[in-house]
């Protein structure tokens, strides 16, 4: 087997499993230089926010946050701290994998979690979720994939798949040119 047909096969190869990489790469890398236009084409979910309004008005004081904090958080909580949130003042809990945020007007809570963030109601029942697209789309841009799971194992890989592939297409791409320039040269000198 030639080199050249060698490189075709793997060049094809290589196209062909690393392409749901290239997509995502090209995709994320899009969206890191142009956040707003590719979030813009995602499906959105409300948070629910809006629906606030019609929940009765409640006094949270911190030590609630920080209880609640600690039933719903898995590890240590942080301590309560009065922020702004969806344009409420809330109190927010640091916690190891997600974030509380509780309104201080109706008590109820969002869980921002890593992917996702979703409201609740305060005695617990589900208002809303949505997927937190910018967390996503910079995970599967560093990683190449979105949980911690594989490190960064896919993304490596597919640099050095992309590598290899351009590499090889830049290959097949010039030898062929270069043998008919020389095959076009040999010709000239034939005839003279």
């Amino acid at each position: 087997m030639s080199i050249e047909r060698l490189l075709k096969t793997i060049h094809g190869w290589l196209g062909v499993l690393i392409l749901p990489w290239v997509v995502i790469a090209g995709v994320t890398g899009l969206y890191e230089n142009h956040q707003s236009l590719v979030v813009g084409l995602l499906p959105s979910a409300s948070t629910g926010a809006e629906r606030l309004q019609d929940l009765p008005m409640v006094v949270i004081s911190s030590e609630d946050a920080a209880r609640l904090a600690s039933s719903l958080l898995s590890g240590q909580p942080g301590k309560p701290e009065s922020v702004t949130f969806k344009d409420r003042k809330a109190l927010k809990v640091d916690g190891a994998a997600a974030d509380l945020y509780v309104d201080l007007a109706t008590g109820a809570y969002w869980i921002n979690g890593t992917f996702i963030q979703s409201l609740y109601q305060p005695d617990g029942r589900w208002i809303a979720s949505s997927v937190r697209w910018s967390n996503v789309l910079s995970r599967l841009h560093r990683r190449g994939w979105v949980s911690d799971r594989f490190g960064t194992w896919p993304a490596d890989i597919t640099a050095c798949a992309l590598t290899i592939f351009g590499i090889s297409g830049l290959y097949l791409f010039v030898a062929p040119r270069v043998r008919r320039f020389r095959n076009r040269r040999a010709r000239l000198r034939a005839q003279t």
